[in-house]
């Protein structure tokens, strides 16, 4: 849930993030913009976990390694990026 206000202010979803991190992403983006970001334990969603990703599985962890990549170059510059992408793939 978001506020309109906050919404406007800080705009939609980074579509560089495909489905991994966007969450993230945004409530980082509203932190830095004076909002407060809270995480309330009692709620619930329905997930579906793994049915859309099942089918293809190296194509979804490729994407989400890309989208964390993106995440930290975004927030935290090229060397940060890239020291996580080192660390990330070694353990390969």
């Amino acid at each position: 849930m978001i506020r309109r206000e906050t919404f406007d202010e800080v705009g939609l979803l980074d579509e560089n993030l495909f489905m991994y991190g966007d969450d993230v992403d945004w409530c980082r983006r509203c932190w830095k913009a004076g909002w407060e970001v809270v995480f309330f334990p009692g709620a619930r969603a329905i997930h579906d976990r793994g049915k859309i990703t099942a089918s293809y599985p190296v194509r979804f962890a490729v994407a989400q390694q890309k989208s964390v990549l993106y995440y930290w170059r975004k927030h935290h510059g090229f060397w940060a990026s890239w020291e996580c992408g080192a660390s990330c793939f070694s353990a390969i």
